[in-house]
């Protein structure tokens, strides 16, 4: 299967640590993959909202024009993107007028019947590659590393379109256990970080995400790790706001899926972008490094 790799506009900027540590998992596992020659913005919010057929103009074109440079599927990292397209796409399937009022707008790109496959990596590594691979690329694996699987809302949500349980959902836990973690499971998994409120209510965000960090705590978590651009932007650097209200609160380290994957296969913490944390994981990756040293002594 022929992977476009649709990255997203926050990646090109302020997560581009998470598309870094990507590429080098997307290789390290054999994923051949392309980024797509062009591509725009997936719509993010707008391209949620299905009263507006204008909105959706934006994700079905990155669709189409993926179809168009050749490839069989879309592969994506970010969880609203992921959301988006894949929305996106099923809302045109499933109504013949809208369909043809979209696609209207966009007839250089031919006609088009819906059902373009859109994958989360996390699905491509776990379904296409395999977990048992997976662990076997983990030359230094994560023994020891407590980590809290964090999905948000996007990745579950709809059920018709979420890439696993709503209620309960493995992907992530499966991947870090694959990875040689301990995957702590707690019940705020897949409750909303704050999501946009940080921009204009950021005090609702510190709420939700104090809470969701306080959760991962309470359940032996010392690390949370994510898939989302937005969630990881209010799980760690809206720490600061925490702290602003509760004084009291104790940081917490906040990675992506793709940094802790990128370690585990023997990439360099100095080149995967935690310098950019509010709440570095230093201490963590000391500790682990200290440990992948000692199981490489000679004996």
């Amino acid at each position: 299967m022929k992977y476009g790799y649709y990255p997203g506009c926050t990646l090109k900027k302020n997560a581009a640590s998470f598309e870094k540590s990507a590429l080098h998992v997307m290789k390290a596992a054999g994923i051949e993959f392309r980024e797509m020659k062009v591509w725009n913005c997936c719509g993010t919010s707008f391209g949620l909202t299905k009263d507006m057929l204008i909105h959706q103009i934006a994700p079905v074109r990155n669709i189409l024009r993926a179809r168009q440079e050749g490839f069989d599927a879309i592969v994506t990292l970010c969880s609203i993107c992921y959301n988006t397209l894949k929305r996106a796409d099923s809302f045109i399937s499933s109504d013949s007028m809208v369909k043809r009022r979209i696609t209207g707008f966009l007839d250089e790109y031919g006609p088009y019947e819906g059902g373009f496959p859109v994958f989360h990596l996390l699905e491509v590594l776990e379904d296409r590659i395999g977990l048992g691979a997976v662990s076997k690329l983990a030359i230094r694996p994560l023994s020891g590393l407590r980590a809290a699987a964090y999905y948000g809302c996007m990745l579950v949500r709809p059920a018709e379109l979420g890439f696993d349980s709503m209620e309960r959902p493995g992907r992530l836990r499966r991947f870090l256990k694959a990875l040689g973690a301990e995957p702590v499971d707690f019940p705020l998994s897949t409750e909303c970080c704050g999501a946009y409120h940080a921009v204009g209510e950021p005090a609702t965000a510190a709420e939700f995400s104090r809470k969701i960090i306080d959760d991962a705590r309470l359940r032996g978590a010392e690390i949370i790790v994510t898939g989302c651009p937005l969630c990881h932007h209010n799980l760690d650097r809206g720490q600061a706001e925490i702290i602003r209200a509760w004084p009291g609160f104790n940081p917490m380290p906040v990675m992506y899926f793709t940094q802790a994957a990128a370690l585990a296969f023997g990439e360099p913490a100095a080149g995967l972008g935690f310098e950019s944390n509010f709440a570095p994981p230093q201490v963590l990756l000391d500790r682990l490094a200290g440990a992948a040293a000692g199981r490489e002594a000679p004996r």
